[in-house]
């Protein structure tokens, strides 16, 4: 790339690190065309990564706060996994902040993470389509995006599923035992009571 396309890229690449920006399937699928216009070198062509590796999805949603659990799959063995917790802002719809999540999630930082061959995910798209596309265009080969799969692909999606809520009590738990500690506190300074987000 040139001096010029490289500035471009690290722009584009910037603007999805904006945690407060929603970013819907329809601007992914922009950003990943003018992606792949300007970075067109070699690394991105070199080999073609199988099917066979996988990335799922889990959502749990609970008191307003939804916990995504990524579960990383190759060669048929579960490499890792990992909780996020996306903000859910009021008025948007849970499927909307996870939609976001997923197209982030490939898009973060200040390179692209490695897209498996296969994306199977724990909730209906409201275009699944549009998100394989402009994944698919990111990775310069075929991703597939699945919400119902069978065997033990649904048997792995269960799992990033079960792992999520797991993830989501655990910090529901957390906060909760927070606000008590907080509550308790303010209780023996006298001072005014704690809201449930811990500001006095």
């Amino acid at each position: 790339m040139s001096g010029k396309d490289d500035q471009v890229l690290t722009q584009l690449i910037s603007r999805m690190e904006l945690p407060a920006r929603i970013w819907s399937l329809k601007k992914l699928h922009v950003f990943a065309t003018k992606f792949r216009r300007c970075d067109a070198s070699p690394k991105n062509n070199s080999f073609p990564i199988p099917a066979t590796t996988s990335t799922l999805f889990g959502v749990a949603f609970d008191a307003g706060m939804a916990c995504v659990h990524v579960l990383f799959i190759r060669q048929g063995k579960v490499l890792g996994s990992r909780s996020y917790f996306p903000k859910v802002p009021g008025g948007t719809e849970l499927s909307e902040v996870v939609e976001t999540f997923v197209g982030q999630f490939y898009l973060q930082g200040s390179q692209m993470r490695t897209l498996p061959g296969e994306i199977l995910l724990d909730f209906n798209l409201s275009d699944k389509t549009l998100l394989a596309d402009s994944l698919s265009e990111l990775a310069g080969r075929k991703i597939n995006v699945q919400t119902k799969p069978r065997g033990d692909r649904a048997r792995y999606l269960k799992l990033a599923r079960t792992n999520a809520a797991t993830a989501l009590t655990s910090k529901l738990s957390q906060q909760s035992t927070v606000h008590q500690r907080l509550t308790a506190l303010a209780s023996v300074l006298k001072l005014p009571e704690v809201e449930a987000d811990g500001v006095l």
